[in-house]
């Protein structure tokens, strides 16, 4: 299962910093479930990120199972948010909404059942999802498979 990750700013003074660009993502290939890319990351992110050039208490630093919290300079509860989704997932229910089409018109142009095209957009496990039906749903919504399986859409 493919894993994107991404990384927020949070700040109790101003709480929505947005999408934050750090440049610090291990392999996340070996990822089996959201919480585990999280992992990955906050652990990568601890030891890769120079702390000493942001602005903080360093005592206050504390690792959740879903962000890095800490005490900045100006004494503001301050965080960064790891929020992980799988690209597949994602990236079906993208690419079936912007073909303008329900699973039910997905299924019948591949010939999946629509029970199988929602399994597909609503399960934490794709280990059962065949290259064959990718390339299907691929051609049926006329894009690539590398737009379903890598792209962050």
């Amino acid at each position: 299962m493919l894993y994107r990750v991404e990384i927020h700013n949070w700040n109790e003074n101003i709480p929505d910093d947005g999408i934050w660009d750090s440049g610090f993502f291990p392999d996340l290939t070996e990822a089996n479930s959201e919480e585990e890319a999280i992992k990955l990351c906050i652990d990568y992110y601890m030891e890769e990120a120079d702390w000493s050039t942001i602005d903080h208490d360093p005592e206050s630093v504390e690792v959740k199972p879903d962000c890095i919290e800490y005490i900045n300079g100006d004494g503001y509860r301050c965080a960064v948010v790891f929020r992980a989704e799988r690209i597949i997932v994602n990236n079906l229910k993208t690419l079936r909404t912007k073909a303008g089409m329900t699973q039910q018109q997905l299924a019948e142009k591949t010939g999946i059942k629509v029970q199988k095209i929602s399994w597909y957009e609503n399960t934490d496990d794709l280990k059962n999802i065949t290259l064959w039906n990718i390339l299907r749903i691929a051609e049926a919504l006329n894009c690539t498979v590398e737009d379903i399986v890598l792209k962050q859409l």
